[in-house]
This record gives C-alpha cells, sequence and structure tokens, in this order.
C-alpha cells in the first residue's frame, strides 16, 4: 500500500492537515466507513514519511480485522473508499478557503429556499466583504472573485425584480455586468497567456491560438479603451485591473516587442497598490514570460529581472498563496545570481527562502544551490561535492548538472575528469529517449553550442591560440549560450 494514491495524497498532508484529516474521517457527516478510521490510526503512526514496511496490505488487515483471514477484495474497496475520502477532504479544504465561492453558494441556498429575509441580510457581506476594497487584500484569483460575484449579483437583481417591481435595481444591474466582463475577459487573458507561455519551454509544441485572439482581438483597442473609461466611472479598483490584463494580452500577443513590454511593465508597477496580490503574483509571473520573449541587443534582460525580483519582494509576493516556494521558481532566480556572479546577494537569498521551497524538491534544489554559490566562491572541490548528492528527474535539472560538472572541471584544470564529464554529456544528448521525446531543435542548439564552447575553452587553456581566442569570443557574444558571462570572464583570463 505504500505506493498507493492514498498514501501520496495524506504524505503531503503537514500536521495540522493530519489533525484536521482525522476529524474529518470521524464526522458521520463525511465518513460512515468505520474501518476507515481505523486504517487511519494505524497508517498515521509511520507519518509524515509514511516510508515503513508495516504498511503493507496484509499487516494492516490483521490490526483491522484480528483474528479474520485475510480478503482481498475487502481490502481493495477498504483502500478505494479511504482514498476517495483523502481526495474529499482535500477537496473541502480548498473550498473552505474560499469565501466567495462558500458566499455564492449560500446566496444561491438561500434563494433557492426562499429564505428572503435572511438572503436580505447578506446584502452588508456583500457591500463591505466582497467590496472592490476589500478586492485589494483577497487571497484568490481575482477572474474567479468575478465569476462568483456575478453569480451573486445575477441572484440580489432577479430576487429584488420579483420582491419589488417598482424597486429601481440599476445599481445591481451595472454590478452584474461590470463583474461580469471582468470575469470573462480576464479569463480568456489568463488562459491565453498561460498557453502561450509554455512556448518558453523547448518541449511545447507551439499550437494554434486562433480561437481566443479572434475573441480578444475582434474588439479594437479604441473599444477597449472605452468599456475600461466606462467601468472608471464606477470603480477605479476595476479599472486597473483590467488595464494591467489588457496590457499583459498586448505583450503576449506581440511576443517580442519592447515597447509593449516597458508600457506593460510600467503601469504594473505604478498601479500595483491597488490590485491584490495573488493577481499581482500572476500577472508578475506573466510579465516574466513576456521578458523571455524580448530578444533586442540593446535591451538588459538582467537588469529587468532585477527589478522584476526587486519589485516581487517590496510588495511581498515572492511566495506562493501557501507561503511555499516551487522549486523551479526558486532554481529560476537561482540562475539569475549565479550568472552574475551575486555571491552576497544569492548567499541571502539562499537563507531567507531555503527553508521555503517545496518539501518534496528542498533538499536537491538546495543542494544544487549550495553546489552553485560553492562555485562562485571557488571552492570547487566542495561544490562538486554538493552537486553530487543532487538527483533530480527533470531533464532541465539534469542538464544543469552536466554543463555545472563541466565549468567545475574545467576551474579545477583537471582535464581526465573534463574529459570523463565531457564523453558523458555527449553520451546523455545522443540518448535516443531524450533526443526524440524531450529535447527540440532550440534545446538541442544550445546544449551542442554551451558543449562545443567549453571543449574549445579547455582546448586554448592547454594550448593559447589567440586568433581561435577571438574566434570563440565572438560566437560566445553573438550566441544565446548559457553561462555566456562565465565564458568571457575565463576568455579573458586565459588572454592575461
Amino acid at each position: 500500500m505504500k505506493k498507493s494514491s492514498a498514501i501520496e495524497i495524506i504524505s503531503t498532508f503537514s500536521k495540522e492537515d493530519l489533525d484536521l484529516f482525522s476529524d474529518f474521517l470521524k464526522s458521520p457527516y463525511f465518513n460512515k466507513i468505520k474501518n476507515a478510521v481505523k486504517l487511519y490510526t494505524e497508517i498515521r503512526r509511520y507519518a509524515p514519511g509514511f516510508d515503513n514496511e508495516n504498511i503493507d496490505k496484509e499487516k494492516l488487515w490483521k490490526k483491522i480485522f484480528p483474528g479474520k483471514e485475510y480478503n482481498y477484495g475487502t481490502m481493495k474497496n477498504l483502500i478505494h473508499e479511504f482514498t476517495r475520502l483523502a481526495e474529499k477532504f482535500v477537496t473541502n479544504e480548498i473550498y473552505k478557503k474560499n469565501e466567495i465561492q462558500e458566499f455564492s453558494n449560500l446566496y444561491l441556498g438561500l434563494f433557492q429556499r426562499k429564505l428572503y429575509r435572511i438572503l436580505d441580510t447578506k446584502d452588508y457581506y456583500l457591500k463591505n466583504k466582497f467590496s472592490d476594497e476589500a478586492l485589494t487584500k483577497y487571497s484568490r484569483d481575482v477572474p474567479e472573485f468575478y465569476y462568483h460575484l456575478t453569480n451573486v449579483y445575477l441572484i440580489k437583481m432577479w430576487r429584488n425584480y420579483f420582491n419589488d417591481m417598482k424597486t429601481d435595481n440599476a445599481q445591481d444591474r451595472i454590478s452584474t455586468a461590470e463583474s461580469y466582463i471582468c470575469s470573462i475577459f480576464m479569463n480568456l487573458v489568463t488562459i491565453y497567456s498561460t498557453i502561450k507561455a509554455y512556448e518558453v519551454n523547448d518541449k511545447a509544441e507551439t499550437i494554434n491560438l486562433n480561437s481566443i485572439e479572434m475573441i480578444l482581438t475582434s474588439i479594437s483597442d479604441k473599444t477597449y479603451k472605452e468599456i475600461f473609461a466606462h467601468i472608471r466611472e464606477t470603480s477605479e479598483i476595476k479599472y486597473s485591473i483590467l488595464n494591467a490584463y489588457f496590457l499583459g494580452f498586448k505583450t503576449m500577443l506581440h511576443k517580442g516587442s519592447v515597447i509593449d513590454y516597458s508600457n506593460f511593465k510600467k503601469y504594473l508597477l505604478n498601479n500595483s497598490r491597488l490590485i491584490s496580490a495573488t493577481t499581482l503574483r500572476n500577472l508578475t509571473s506573466l510579465l516574466d514570460n513576456a521578458l523571455y520573449f524580448v530578444n533586442s541587443s540593446d535591451f538588459d534582460k538582467k537588469k529587468e529581472l532585477y527589478e522584476i525580483f526587486s519589485f516581487k519582494l517590496s510588495r511581498n509576493i515572492f511566495l506562493q498563496n501557501n507561503e511555499e516556494l516551487a522549486g523551479g521558481i526558486f532554481h529560476y532566480w537561482s540562475k539569475l545570481f549565479f550568472s552574475e556572479n551575486k555571491i552576497t546577494e544569492f548567499e541571502e537569498f539562499i537563507k531567507k527562502y531555503g527553508d521555503r521551497i517545496a518539501e518534496k524538491d528542498r533538499k536537491d534544489i538546495l543542494y544544487l544551490a549550495n553546489a552553485q554559490l560553492l562555485f562562485m566562491k571557488c571552492d570547487y572541490d566542495r561544490s562538486l561535492e554538493e552537486l553530487s548528492k543532487a538527483n533530480f528527474d527533470e531533464f532541465e535539472l539534469k542538464i544543469v548538472m552536466k554543463k555545472m560538472q563541466l565549468m567545475i572541471n574545467y576551474e579545477q584544470c583537471n582535464y581526465e575528469s573534463f574529459l570523463n564529464s565531457f564523453d558523458s554529456y555527449k553520451h546523455f544528448l545522443r540518448n535516443a529517449k531524450f533526443s526524440e521525446s524531450i529535447l527540440r531543435d532550440t534545446q538541442k542548439k544550445r546544449a551542442k553550442e554551451f558543449f562545443d564552447g567549453i571543449n574549445e575553452l579547455f582546448r586554448l587553456r592547454t594550448k593559447y591560440d589567440g586568433f581561435n581566442a577571438k574566434k570563440l569570443n565572438k560566437d560566445i557574444t553573438e550566441k544565446n549560450i548559457d553561462h555566456k558571462k562565465w565564458f568571457l570572464r575565463k576568455l579573458e583570463e586565459l588572454k592575461n
């Protein structure tokens, strides 16, 4: 049972979650299977790792059904129901944290039961807890917020209409329309930009987004501005958020445009106080993706990244909603410090955010980060030692480690180890499993460029040749090669 879905789910639970799940199972409203409680009692003994030989179907059977002969079918059904309960618990916990969805469902329930007096008392919450001003502190996605708010206003509008047809419910009609516009437009932009962002990954196929683009571009920029200006008359906050999403959309539509990117960034930073932390986090991620596509020779991407990074820190939106940091995101920023050789900043970054990395990623990501930091401090033996501890399934991180090993070998001037690492790197890239199913042309090209570059660099270190050194310098400068600044520093050292 150690490899079951149930164990996989509960292994993600915090101590608080484990306690709450226990209460959940003991509640007859959620669970009527007493043996599920017994099963959990036995399994929980082995938290948090849940990696114990006693988490075995037959051993657990003896604890739950002492004296009874093992029955495969009964145990299979119990585990199935236990898994379903674990999934239900996860669903319930998410629902509990979504106040606007809970309020929307309550509003609908009261309306369907014709509990109009109680329904009318909820106007206070609608005007205060779910107002535009309250939205700046809202912890959920804004498109989702406006989706549920639209449903609430629709119910309120019809309730007022049927209750007193003489009552002017103009404000409810305006609120319904504007909330719906916000919801549908922001969701369209979110879906569009998310799909486009996948093109950042070389593994992703470029797909035709005509259906979404046709909807979003069917309205002219002039009309968008008129719609937003009309909404601005009733809500500065709605206007600011809509405009930010619109500029984000334009940036992804015109991929690589410095002007669109700069307009989006300037607006977002200048109006951030009117945008909730969750929405700001999503929009700055869109800004990150847009920056990736900008490819202008006189545009300093690293400087831009530092500005985005500093902005995220200043607005306290660096962490995810759960106060964690995905391993991939931590590595993304680690690469920036490593590339720019920012030792002090990198140390502070690891110290401040290392323990916030998602637990499943933390150990290996920190091994890699510490290896990078030690490399920057020229402690190559310890860097190699830390690097050897890291173990990743992701191809991208495997290739990062292999490149770094070659760089360490170069710095150690260990030609024999370099050749071994070099052969390993070549074999890795030739492996059919990777080259056919993972690597696309651009990724292959970048891998080969690094491969050729460091090979030539070590050759020059062994026997310096001014002509070839100048040629390599030109190639490195013109190409988008990984660790470009390191290459240029090493060439300068050879020259001197």
